[in-house]
């Protein structure tokens, strides 16, 4: 699924796609055609809802959201000085068994130079799991900014547990947070049994 704007999906398997980035579900936030920039990007998953066995030759074998900077300010759509919200909620929804070979196994977020400063960009999780995923980062979720802070929020759900590890090869085997622009808060749910070389 390629998407642009805002997308709820319920009841859905989504599974065995292949594709650059976001095989199962990729969202980017400006169309080169038409240089339209939407005024809300957002996904939102259900209880009956799973994303799996997908696999990306980049980043994010489940879900990849990309922010690109090209003629953002020069864009049709674009309002000075307004910044735009993106989120991701999942509640309920399974991810699990998607390879990237790069960020984000399960979910990649990649905001790249001089883009993410336009939004304020939130993952939210409520329940729901997200296990058994691979990346060389973050082999549940992996999220990298340069501009603006993008918050992990973990309110329930579980990340990884015993016997359905998320893996990294190198950093993040749950969670990898790319710098320091990016912050985890939790408040309940549990990040366990994932392993990396490191974290």
């Amino acid at each position: 699924i390629y998407n642009e704007s805002k997308l709820i999906i319920t009841n859905t398997n989504i599974y065995s796609n292949q594709a650059r980035d976001g095989a199962g579900i990729c969202m980017r936030n400006y169309n080169y055609i038409t240089g339209y920039l939407p005024s809300n990007l957002s996904m939102t998953l259900d209880s009956t809802t799973q994303i799996y066995s997908n696999v990306a030759s980049v980043d994010g074998g489940g879900i990849c959201f990309i922010l690109r900077d090209s003629a953002m300010e020069s864009s049709s759509s674009y309002v000075a000085g307004v910044v735009i919200p993106l989120k991701l909620v999942l509640t309920g929804a399974k991810i699990y068994s998607n390879t990237a070979t790069n960020n984000g196994g399960g979910i990649s977020f990649r905001g790249e130079t001089g883009a993410d400063k336009f939004y304020a960009f939130d993952i939210e999780l409520n329940s729901g799991s997200i296990y058994s995923n691979s990346a060389t980062h973050g082999g549940g979720i992996h999220a990298i900014a340069t501009d603006r802070v993008i918050n992990v929020v973990v309110n329930g759900g579980v990340i990884g547990g015993s016997g359905t590890p998320n893996e990294a090869s190198n950093q993040g085997g749950g969670v990898c947070l790319g710098n320091s622009y990016i912050t985890l808060e939790m408040s309940n749910g549990e990040i366990s049994y994932n392993t990396a070389t490191t974290g």
